[in-house]
């Protein structure tokens, strides 16, 4: 088994693997995809948009590689998300 350590404030670099951590950052996008698959046209392109500057590994310094996983994974989603 692995010892958690409790009350070591210093962080580990890069502690999870890229895809670890975009794993809930795209089960939330999708999520937030799913809800609005209704809505009409105009706010589809709002929450787009916002889920882009949201997972823009630009917006992410943190983790980029992660952020970029995420953001190629609302790329995809983007033509049954987006039509008319």
């Amino acid at each position: 088994g692995g010892s958690a350590s409790a009350g070591t404030s210093k962080k580990a670099p890069q502690a999870k693997e890229p895809d670890q951590v975009a794993e809930p950052m795209i089960a939330d996008m999708l999520r937030k995809l799913e809800e609005h698959r209704k809505s009409p046209l105009d706010l589809r392109k709002k929450v787009f948009k916002d889920l882009q500057r949201q997972l823009h590994p630009d917006k992410n310094l943190d983790n980029p590689e992660a952020a970029k996983l995420a953001f190629q994974k609302l790329q995809e989603n983007r033509g049954w998300f987006l039509l008319p």
